[in-house]
């Protein structure tokens, strides 16, 4: 498990093993190797956001070497599929074939983009990069509020 705080929110965000271990099995290793990713989704107890399920990548998603995007009724199916199982969507996932993963402008722009059109009630979203390196350094976590994103430190590895 990863832990990290959530600024001075007093919240912490932690991503279990399995979700840890999907991530590790889409990095980018190989010279071919196309992105990946996908949603996150959570469950939300007193101060505590755990990443309980990363989804993705589907069949029909867009996929290269430095592109990754989703299938939109696809994504709004797994969406609410995993909601009815309490399981509530709060941001995404992709890969970046480099060691220490840092969003591109494209990732500030997506990320910003996405928190507004979703339909949510969040003060922030979650986006991860996953780079090559192992964790935590091969993972950048960030929180969006739709103007600006900020990279959380690793709390506990």
């Amino acid at each position: 498990m990863l832990t990290y705080e959530i600024g001075t929110s007093g919240q912490s965000l932690r991503f279990t093993d399995a979700v840890l271990d999907h991530f590790d099995a889409y990095r980018q290793l190989l010279p071919g190797s196309r992105e990946a990713g996908g949603h996150l989704f959570a469950r939300v107890e007193d101060n505590l956001v755990e990443i309980v399920h990363a989804s993705g990548p589907e069949p029909k998603d867009l996929r290269s070497r430095l592109l990754f995007a989703f299938r939109k009724k696809a994504a709004q199916r797994i969406i609410d599929a995993r909601f009815a199982k309490g399981e509530h969507y709060v941001g995404d996932w992709h890969t970046h074939p480099e060691d220490i993963p840092s969003p591109s402008g494209i990732d500030q722009t997506t990320m910003a983009s996405r928190f507004k059109r979703s339909d949510h009630g969040l003060r922030s979203m979650i986006f991860c990069i996953v780079g090559r390196s192992p964790f935590p350094e091969g993972l950048a976590v960030l929180v969006h509020n739709g103007v600006l994103g900020v990279r959380l430190t690793s709390a506990s590895g």
